[in-house]
Order: C-alpha cells, then sequence, then structure tokens
C-alpha cells in the first residue's frame, strides 16, 4: 500500500522525509478492531522518501505482511518522524519542517483469510415497474468474521427523483458475526403522470474516517490532507442501477431538443425549437406551446409586443417520432425597442391532445 505525504508552502531544495509503523493501544480503537502486530502485520522501521527540488507531492510504500491467519479488522499507524535537508543531512528545525498537525495517519487491515470479508450488491441492474418495490441483497463474501456496518443510500443519478419515483434509502446495515447476506428493498411510487424510463442508483459505502486495505491495496484517496484515508472493503459490484419502465403515456413523452434559443434585434431575431417524441409512437397527438416570462410574474412589456407568437401548437403524425413543424420564434420587426431590455423567456408544453 501507498500513503501519500505532501510538501506545501514550498518546493525549494531536497529533502527527506521519515515515518514509522507503530502499534496502537486497543482502548483507543472501534469495538470490531484489533491492534495489529507489528512484524507480524506490518513493518515496523523506520522508512524514507525524497522530494526532489520542485517536487510537491511523495508516497511512503508499505508491504502489509499476510500472515495467513483469519483474524478481525487489525489497526496501526503511521507517523512522520523528522525531515531533513539533503544538502546538509541535519534535522533543520525551520525549514523545511514537519507540520504541526496532520503528520499521523491510522491505518485499518481488512483481513483477507476468512476475516471481515467484502460487500456488494445483488443484482447491480434492475428494471421495475412503478407501484411495485424491487427486493435485492447486500452479499458478504471473503470472509464473515466481526460485526461490520456498512451504508445503503439512494442517489437521485438519473431522471428518477426520490419522494416523488421512488423512497429514498439512507440506511446503515450491520453484518453481525457470521452474517453473509442480507435482504433489503426500496418502494417504487405510482405516481400516475406520463413518463419515460428513469432510474437511479442504490450505493454501497463504508461509513468510516480511517484507511481500510486489504493486503494488497493501495491508497486511492485522501481527504482535505486530514490524517486518514477512505478506501472502501468493497467489490466492483457496489452500486445498483434501478430502472423505472415507462409508464402512464402510450402516446410518448415530449421534450426539446434544444435547450436554449438566443435572440436579438441585431441578429438573429428567428430561430426554431425543435420538439421530440420518445418511448411510444402510438397515435396522432397535438402539443400546445406557450411562451412566458421565467418568473412568471406580469411585465411592463407584454411578450405580445415582443413576439410575434407567444402560444400555438404542432402535431406528430402517428408512429412519428418527430412533428410535422416546428415552434418558430420571430421577434416583431420595428416593435417595441429592446434597448437595455434582456430577460429569459420561457417555451412551455402546456397541453397534448
Amino acid at each position: 500500500m501507498s500513503i501519500p505525504v505532501w510538501r506545501r508552502f514550498g518546493s525549494s531544495g531536497t529533502v527527506v522525509v521519515t515515518g514509522v509503523a507503530s502499534q496502537l493501544s486497543a482502548n483507543t480503537l472501534p469495538s470490531q478492531a484489533v491492534p495489529a502486530t507489528p512484524s507480524i502485520d506490518f513493518p515496523s522501521v523506520p522508512i524514507s522518501v525524497t522530494f526532489e527540488e520542485g517536487v510537491t507531492t511523495a508516497f511512503f510504500n508499505i508491504t502489509l505482511l499476510d500472515n495467513n491467519r483469519a483474524s478481525s479488522l487489525k489497526v496501526f499507524q503511521f507517523t512522520l518522524t523528522s525531515v531533513v535537508s539533503r544538502a546538509t543531512s541535519e534535522v533543520a528545525p525551520q525549514s523545511p519542517r514537519l507540520s504541526s498537525v496532520n503528520t499521523t495517519a491510522r491505518i485499518t487491515i481488512i483481513d483477507d483469510e476468512g476475516g471481515a470479508g467484502q460487500f456488494q450488491l445483488n443484482p447491480t441492474t434492475a428494471t421495475v415497474a412503478e407501484g411495485s418495490t424491487l427486493t435485492f441483497s447486500v452479499l458478504r463474501s471473503g470472509g464473515a468474521s466481526g460485526s461490520i456496518s456498512v451504508l445503503l443510500q439512494t442517489v437521485d443519478s438519473g431522471l428518477a427523483t426520490s419522494g416523488t419515483d421512488f423512497q429514498a434509502l439512507n440506511q446503515l446495515l450491520t453484518f453481525e458475526d457470521g452474517t453473509s447476506q442480507l435482504l433489503q428493498s426500496v418502494d417504487i411510487i405510482d405516481d400516475s403522470d406520463p413518463e419515460g424510463p428513469e432510474d437511479f442508483l442504490v450505493t454501497l459505502s463504508i461509513p468510516t474516517g480511517e484507511m481500510l486495505v486489504d493486503t494488497n491495496a493501495v491508497c486511492q484517496q485522501m481527504v482535505n490532507y486530514v490524517n486518514y484515508f477512505t478506501l472502501f472493503p468493497l467489490l466492483p459490484q457496489n452500486s445498483l442501477r434501478v430502472i423505472i419502465e415507462a409508464s402512464d403515456n402510450p402516446a410518448g413523452v415530449f421534450s426539446f431538443i434544444t435547450a436554449s434559443l438566443r435572440l436579438s434585434e441585431d441578429g438573429p431575431a428567428s430561430g426554431e425549437l425543435e420538439v421530440r417524441r420518445t418511448d411510444r409512437l402510438a397515435g396522432v397527438v397535438v402539443i400546445t406551446w406557450e411562451a412566458i416570462y421565467t418568473d412568471g410574474e406580469e411585465h411592463a412589456v407584454p411578450l405580445s409586443e415582443i413576439l410575434v407568437s407567444t402560444t400555438g401548437t404542432i402535431s406528430f403524425p402517428d408512429n412519428s417520432a418527430t412533428s410535422d413543424s416546428n415552434i418558430e420564434l420571430q421577434l416583431i420587426p420595428n416593435g417595441v425597442s429592446l434597448l437595455h431590455f434582456k430577460k429569459m423567456i420561457f417555451y412551455c408544453l402546456v397541453d397534448c391532445t
């Protein structure tokens, strides 16, 4: 494994930083962890890294010892002990110097011989209907020693929204000693709104502020230069993508292709918005559109004095994803002067027949 160390507030000269791993007292550890043992779980000899001129990041490489024995989570600490200038080989008390904070990292070893195990979700993708309940498994493999907790959460990562399309999860699951599987579920809401397919994620993480490594792991993340790291003991299958099937929309789902359009007296003074039809294409559909101010309030200059058209319709033929015409936007020629006038206008699809 590798522990990163940062050089800040300067990068002149070549310096050598030394650190050493050491054992922790059992009364400073969580109940499911035990102190790692020097020379059995980790080497306890001092090791050094060199920062060459201009270099600001280096890594201490520690080879964790594989003792072939099953055990609980094991914890030790790694402490920066000194920094010296290569030019003089003398301890430099002023510059360079060790920081007064964040010079110790606490590291938790996840046993790989039938120890605490690793965690994953099964399945990793699921398709469900509105009004249903999805049941899935949280699995623990490679060992089931001790009690350990994992955090299960839903994430609004796609088009689906928690509270509207599904019931949110934010739950701490505890695997007791010997437990290798827990069943969980998420409820899908039937909102009766015409919608296309939507999706969201269920994720699994470890609620801890310590580095969690297996015997071949490399530290992957350091948060805010503080004295702890996070590397989850999770298999790659640590998220579940849930796809909610299209519902209540036999005629399809309609949306703008163009996200925005800019009009100006200086040009262009006109443009078009294209609407697309997705999911289903059955039947002839007429869409009514309307232009409104973004704040929905009345204004001194009504849109009817700025735009040629502020409402209208477009039609979609049967089995067609495109309409027979687009929404046309055009400023009224020689109309109200737009000097010092800049407003955002929404074009809304307000009705479907």
